[in-house]
Parts: C-alpha cells; sequence; structure tokens
C-alpha cells in the first residue's frame, strides 16, 4: 500500500506539472491542440486515430487501404499506424464524447508517464528517489520533448525506460514476468509505430554486446536466447503491420531508394543552441529560437548538462575504504554508467546521418543496410536514446550529488538540495504561452460535409490543391523533391483529411510522411486548376465531386473560375453553400487505357560492351480522351539480347513506372536502364512485359554492341533539334498548365547523348527558356530529356514535358540541345506562347 501511495503520488505530481508546462491547453481542451498552424502534425494525427478506430470496429483486415490519397493503394502506410495510441483514446473519447479532447487528455498523460517511466528506472538504477524525480522531471519536460509534440509516434516515448527497465530486471532476477512484460511493451509500441520500435532495439542490441562481452557471460546465454525468442514472436506479431511500409519501401522510385544518402533532419551543430522560442530565458540569451513541431530543439538546458556531467563522473570514482559488497555494487553501477554513455555516443552518431559535414558515417550507413531501419528516413528520431541516455546520466549525477552532500553535511540538506535542483530545472525548461490551434469539431462542421456523409461510395477532392515549388523536370514519375510554395500548405491539406472523418468518403486530397507519385502528378496538374486539361484529369481519376474551397481562390481570378467550371462538360454545380463551399459533381466517363495508345521502343543503335545505358518506351495517345493512369505500382519487363544466330545471350528483368497523365495528342517517356552483353557483335534487343497494363511485347531495336577505336579523333557534340509542330502558330495555355510538345533530335557528331543526368557521365538534354514580353523579360528555365541515349548518325521524334509559367502574358520558348559539358548547342527553335486564363 505504502508503495501504491508513492507511484499515485509521483503521478498526480506529474500531472500537475504536464498541466503547468503546457498552460493553456487545460483551457482549451475540447477545441485545440498543441502547435503552430500550418507547421506540425496535429490534424493528421486526428485523422490516423480516427480512422484506426474506425476502422477496427468495421474491417480490420483494410486498415491500410485509407480514404485519403485516392487512387492510392495501401495510402496508410503514408502515415504510422498509432494502434496503440488510437485504442487508448477510446474511453477517453467516451468519457469525453470529444475526438480532440480525448487526444489532449492522452498527451497530458503521456508527458506524466514519460516522467513516472524514468522516474522508475532511476530509482531502480540509483535508489535514490530525488535523484529519480530529478531526472523524470528533465526527461518529460526538456525542450526537445515540446519540439516533436505534434509527432505522438516520437513524442510519446514513455515507454522507453519502461521497456529498458524491465529489461534490466530480467536479466538479473531472470523472472520470466519481466520478460513477458518487455516483450509486451515492445509490441504496443510497434502497434503505434513501427519505426520506432526498431529504434528500441538499438539499447538492446548494445545491452546484449555488454552481457556477452562480460566475465559472467555465461550465465548470460539462456536469457538472451529468451530474449531473441521473444523479439522474434513480436516481430511475427507485427509482421502483418510491417510489410505494407516494406512494400511501400521497395516501390518508391530508385532515387528514394537509398536511406544512407537520401536523408532529412540530420542533427546539425546549430540545433544544438538551439532553444524553444517560447523559452524566454535562452532567448534573452542568444540562443537560437524554434517553433515547437520543427523537431529541431536540440539543446537541454545547462543544469541538464552539469548533472549529466556529474553523472559521468561515476565511471572514475573508486574509493579505498569500501567493503567487498559496497566494491561489487560500485563496479555495477560503473557498468551501468559506461553502458548509458556508449548507448548517447552511439545514438548522437547515429544522428549525424550518413554524411556529417562531408564525412564518411560508417555507423550510421552499416545500420541502415538492415530493413527496419531503412525506413527511417531522419536521423534525428535517434535523438530520443541521446535523450533517454543523457536523463538517466541526469538521474545518476542527481544521486552522485545526493551522496556526497549526504555524507559531507547532513541528509536533510542533501535532500533540499536536490528538491532545489528540481525547482531550478522546472524554471529553466518552462515554455510559456504554448501555442494552440483551433480545431474544428463535430459542432461547428459546415453542411456540405454533412451533405457529403448522407450520399453513396464517392471519390471527391478539395480544391484548389496547394502548389508545389518549382522544379525544371516535369517527366512521370515525379520523382524530383520539391518544396511548397506556401507556408500552410501541410496544414491545408492535413485539413482536409481530418474533415473527411465527418464522411469517410474517398478523397484525393491529403498529406502524410510520404507523398506517393501519383499524388505528386496531382499536384502539378492542380496547379492550373480550373483548366480543361485539370478537370479532364480528375473527371479520368474518377473523381465523382470537386468541392470548391471559394475564400482560397485569388479574389481577381474568381470569375474565370466560376466560368470555367460552368462551362465544363460534364460538370455540374450540385450546391451553393453560405459558408465558402460549393459543390459540384462530375458525369463518369470511360477511361482511355495503355491499350489505346501507340507505344514504341527506342534506343541507341550502338553501344560499349557492357556499358549501361538508357532505352524507353514513348507513349503517344491518339484519343479524345487523356489517359490518367491510378497504378503506382513498378511495371516489371523482360529484357532479351539475341545474337546474330538466334540465340538468347543474355537475359534481364528491369522495372519502372509508367507515366501517371498523358492528354490527347500528347505523349510521354518512360526510362528503362539496360546493360548490353559483354562480347561485341550484333544483336536483336526485345521487350517483353507480361503481366500489368502493358502485358505483351514491344517489337525490337538492334542493336552493335562494339568497343570505340583508340585512334578514332576527339569527341564532339553535333546535332540539330527540329519542332514537329507548326513553329508559326501561337501557343495558348493556361498558367502553371503541364504540356508535351514533340521535337526531333538528330546526332549529328560522333559522341553518343546520354539522357540520364549524371555527375559521372556526360549528358545531353533540352533546354526549355522562356521569355516573357513586355516592359520586362522574365526567364525560366525547365528541361526536357530524350528518349534514350542516342547514338550517332542517329534521329528520334518524341515528346518533352514542359509546364507553362505561373504569370500571364506573352512569351517565346526557346528549345535548344544542351551538353552538361558544353552548354547549347545547334540550332534554337523559338515557339510563341500565350499563357492566358480563360
Amino acid at each position: 500500500m505504502k508503495n501504491l501511495k508513492e507511484h499515485l503520488v509521483i503521478i498526480c505530481v506529474f500531472i500537475l506539472l504536464t498541466i503547468f508546462f503546457t498552460y493553456p491547453l487545460i483551457a482549451n481542451l475540447c477545441q485545440a491542440q498543441v502547435g503552430p498552424r500550418g507547421k506540425g502534425d496535429q490534424l493528421l494525427n486526428l485523422w490516423i486515430i480516427s480512422w484506426d478506430n474506425h476502422i477496427i470496429s468495421r474491417n480490420p483486415l483494410k486498415l491500410f487501404q485509407a480514404n485519403i490519397n485516392y487512387p492510392s493503394s495501401n495510402s496508410f502506410a503514408f502515415t504510422e499506424p498509432l494502434l496503440s495510441i488510437a485504442l487508448a483514446t477510446v474511453p477517453l473519447k467516451l468519457v469525453t464524447s470529444n475526438p480532440v479532447a480525448g487526444y489532449n487528455l492522452l498527451l497530458i498523460l503521456s508527458f506524466a508517464l514519460c516522467g513516472y517511466t524514468l522516474y522508475l528506472l532511476v530509482k531502480y538504477l540509483t535508489g535514490n528517489r530525488l535523484a529519480a524525480f530529478v531526472a523524470g522531471v528533465f526527461y518529460a519536460f526538456l525542450p526537445y520533448h515540446f519540439s516533436i509534440l505534434p509527432k505522438p509516434q516520437e513524442s510519446f516515448y514513455f515507454l522507453l525506460p519502461l521497456f529498458v527497465l524491465l529489461f534490466f530486471r530480467y536479466f538479473e532476477i531472470g523472472r520470466v514476468s519481466y520478460l513477458v512484460g518487455w516483450a509486451a511493451v515492445l509490441f504496443i509500441q510497434g502497434l503505434a509505430s513501427p519505426i520506432q520500435g526498431a529504434i528500441f532495439f538499438i539499447p538492446v542490441g548494445l545491452f546484449l554486446i555488454w552481457r556477452i562481452s562480460a566475465p559472467d557471460r555465461g550465465q548470460n546465454l539462456k536469457p538472451i536466447l529468451y530474449t531473441l525468442l521473444a523479439s522474434l514472436l513480436c516481430l511475427l506479431l507485427l509482421l502483418p503491420l510491417v510489410l505494407p511500409y516494406l512494400h511501400l519501401e521497395g516501390n518508391k522510385p530508385k532515387e528514394e531508394l537509398d536511406p544512407p544518402t537520401e536523408v532529412r533532419n540530420a542533427a546539425k551543430p546549430r540545433y544544438y543552441i538551439s532553444a524553444l522560442e517560447q523559452n524566454y530565458l535562452y532567448g534573452s540569451l542568444g540562443f537560437k529560437e524554434r517553433e515547437i513541431g520543427e523537431g529541431v530543439s536540440l539543446f537541454p538546458g545547462f543544469l541538464g548538462l552539469i548533472l549529466g556531467a556529474a553523472g559521468f563522473l561515476l565511471i572514475f570514482s573508486n574509493r579505498g575504504d569500501m567493503d567487498a559488497s559496497e566494491e561489487r555494487k560500485n563496479r555495477r553501477t560503473r557498468g551501468r554508467t559506461i553502458y548509458f554513455v556508449a548507448l548517447g555516443l552511439l545514438s548522437f552518431i547515429l544522428c549525424l546521418g550518413p554524411h556529417p559535414r562531408g564525412y564518411y558515417n560508417f555507423i550510421y550507413r552499416a545500420i541502415h543496410y538492415l530493413p527496419p531501419y531503412r525506413l527511417i528516413n531522419s536521423p534525428l528520431r535517434y535523438h530520443l536514446l541521446v535523450v533517454f541516455s543523457l536523463s538517466v546520466m541526469v538521474g545518476y549525477g542527481g544521486s552522485f550529488l545526493h551522496e556526497i552532500l549526504k555524507k559531507r553535511w547532513s541528509l536533510p540538506l542533501a535532500n533540499f538540495a536536490l528538491s532545489a535542483i528540481s525547482l531550478l530545472l522546472v524554471l529553466e525548461l518552462l515554455p510559456v504561452n504554448i501555442p494552440l490551434v483551433k480545431v474544428t469539431t463535430a459542432s461547428a462542421i459546415p453542411q456540405a460535409y454533412l451533405d457529403i456523409s448522407q450520399m453513396e461510395d464517392l471519390v471527391l477532392v478539395e480544391a484548389p490543391m496547394p502548389s508545389p515549388g518549382e522544379c525544371f523536370i516535369f517527366e512521370d514519375p515525379l520523382n524530383f523533391q520539391w518544396e511548397d510554395k506556401e507556408e500552410e500548405a501541410p496544414f491545408r491539406e492535413r485539413e482536409a483529411a481530418y474533415l473527411s472523418t465527418f464522411h469517410w468518403k474517398h478523397i484525393l486530397n491529403g498529406r502524410g510522411d510520404y507523398q506517393p507519385i501519383f499524388y505528386r502528378r496531382l499536384l502539378l496538374e492542380m496547379e492550373a486548376f480550373p483548366s480543361a486539361r485539370t478537370l479532364s484529369f480528375l473527371q479520368g481519376a474518377g473523381v465523382d465531386y470537386i468541392l470548391l474551397r471559394r475564400s482560397r481562390l485569388p479574389e481577381h481570378a474568381r470569375e474565370s473560375v466560376y466560368k470555367s467550371l460552368a462551362e465544363f462538360p460534364g460538370l455540374s454545380l450540385e450546391r451553393c453553400y453560405p459558408d465558402g463551399l460549393s459543390l459540384y459533381r462530375f458525369d463518369r466517363v470511360e477511361p482511355t487505357t495503355f491499350d489505346q495508345l501507340e507505344i514504341n521502343l527506342f534506343c541507341p543503335s550502338k553501344m560499349e560492351p557492357g556499358v549501361e545505358f538508357s532505352a524507353g518506351l514513348v507513349y503517344t495517345n491518339p484519343t479524345a480522351r487523356p489517359l490518367v493512369n491510378p497504378i503506382e505500382n513498378k511495371q516489371y519487363v523482360n529484357i532479351f539480347w539475341i545474337g546474330e544466330s538466334g540465340e538468347k545471350v543474355k537475359e534481364e528483368r528491369v522495372s519502372f513506372f509508367l507515366p501517371i497523365m498523358i492528354d490527347c495528342g500528347e505523349g510521354a517517356v518512360t526510362p528503362l536502364e539496360l546493360k548490353p552483353p559483354s562480347r561485341e557483335g550484333n544483336y536483336r534487343l526485345l521487350v517483353e512485359a507480361t503481366d500489368g497494363p502493358l502485358a505483351g511485347s514491344f517489337g525490337g531495336a538492334n542493336i552493335n554492341v562494339a568497343h570505340n577505336p583508340t585512334e578514332e579523333e576527339e569527341e564532339v557534340n553535333k546535332g540539330a533539334l527540329t519542332f514537329a509542330g507548326d513553329a508559326n502558330h501561337v501557343l495558348t495555355l493556361n498558367p502553371s498548365e503541364p504540356f508535351s510538345l514533340t521535337v526531333k533530335a538528330e546526332n549529328q557528331g560522333n559522341r553518343v547523348w546520354r539522357r540520364k543526368i549524371s555527375k559521372l557521365t556526360q549528358s545531353v538534354t533540352i533546354k526549355a527558356s522562356w521569355q516573357r514580353h513586355g516592359p520586362w523579360e522574365e526567364w525560366e528555365e525547365q528541361l526536357g530529356l530524350l528518349p534514350s541515349d542516342i547514338a550517332p548518325s542517329q534521329a528520334f521524334q518524341f515528346p518533352i514535358c514542359l509546364q507553362a509559367p505561373q504569370i500571364e502574358g506573352e512569351y517565346t520558348l526557346r528549345l535548344a540541345l544542351f551538353s552538361s559539358e558544353e552548354g547549347r548547342f545547334g540550332r534554337e527553335i523559338k515557339i510563341r506562347v500565350r499563357v492566358i486564363r480563360p
């Protein structure tokens, strides 16, 4: 009973501290969330939790077939599942009848549990309650926790101390119940976030290495074996949850498949002197200020660092007046201290990413070749382990200080000193005026969403959508990395996802942690909304309704938008709402399919043996309707190299992504990266798809595989570029409208033109420059890619994908061949373009 009272008191104290630290959240429990508007995941988290509870109660097998990012499959894999967090909100939601209040109550409880679970761990390690409380305060309320607050998969980290505590207890006592509890914690964490569950294995792996290297390692073999079996069981139970994420990882474009090099949010030196904007103490001292939600406020405060350094001194403490039992206890303490210091240093190295300041990070790259860790593209997620290790060291430092004061002075003075440190720590870490975001609740839901909820199954898009930032290559798939032009773009898309919880219809909107290929193309096409091309794209994608937010339209363009929507055939106004929303309905149309397209194989006529080259499939849409392709899975084809005598010399299997959008009369290209046989000769190249939309053969091409003569004259680029259309015709486009032009390129030199843009080899592209007419000239440059490598004396006619400028006006579009080494060459094409709203 005494221990129960102690635990209840500690939890209640941490709850009160949480209310104090997160004020004014408690006063806005039912209508707001923590975080700055437009920069956090607050509404996305509400959608995730609502989807979990919605689908689990109806059809758990369709968990990953979420309603956002239609028509992408397994769209729930674009976020983290938060399943255990969602289940924890159910009783809170039943009590409050408000999902926002339920989530906020769980948030407050998670803070308190962070402090409480670390209190339990440090109390076990040191036997000192006051030191454990100081460490719990530091762990629960340090700036990093507030910095990641809008991300519950990271900020609900109270399970980590409990996870390590149960592990320590199991190896010390050997009781199976501790192992069962440890496995249960791991399983619960895996349900919330498989990525965070993978991070939990790092302290386990380090602990096992420590125990195996210990002098009494023979006694540890049995618990190690049981630990591995328990881990395997957890992995098997979590496998159905992990497989969609691994499938998504394997289906990503090649440019995004290498987590050791393609990362975001690696730790930088300035992050370690970054404090929260709400912490006025460190802001006034000149520390860089960061907002809640940015996840980069890594400065822990001075008191934490001082206490952590004091804990580090335990490694070197060794008094000569200790008896045998005290010596054993001191050795054990030193061993544990070294373990937590090593864990902190290892995690710090992982935080730095694959190439900190240009250096090769072997540890990061080694661990990221393991499948679970390939999913982690933000090295800062490892900072949780740094925080955890430092918090334990704060506990050791507090205990060390308490022990010294108690022996040199008195126990009351030692208790007073640690109590004073707790108070100073609270004052040092305390943020003021936590920012809140107002959330639309059921009582204020717009009528349009209630009307949609009463309709049969449908597909909806909310327009206008955010605009992606500037890019230069517009070829499908859009593998480029882009930033939003609008600061609140993620918030708007996540708000659309959250509002969909009031009707649960399929929507094209939604912004998780990963943007699928179809969504990227959608954003590009929606920049020209409501052009005829954009509306045709939406209709071809199976959209039934457009929910137009009139307040988000530029005031000068509203009348033209209404006119374009009214004039588009097959689109009608269903209802206009007084709160700024309008609902439009599409008529269903028969989609264009790939078997209606003209598809040709392009490849160079000559290549060197064993040297990788680019071929390409060129698609042309001769139909009266656009092709809109919802299939994002890789298309696989078999490549056969047939020798002069008819024998099959080589066979390989390659993959590519199909084009997402080909408007009527336009074209697109998908590249094939191939490698010819190592033996010289004349070959027939055959391409065959055994499944998917392209099932069948694409004919073949003849390729001469031979070495270039060493005595050949110096290689030069020389060529001609011509326009396949009427260069005197004025092309009329909508602002920001994507389109394709057909050009013909002839290689008149003696160097193979490489399609693939690479730092290692020279490439040739089509450079497009937009020159605006008027009192001033505005230039914008874009690139069109070749359909394949082009050998000397070869000529290909093919489409290039471009995008019209955002600003209306008269333009001259200049097209020229461009070498990455020599710049522009050959004759330039000039096309007159008028960019105007209809």
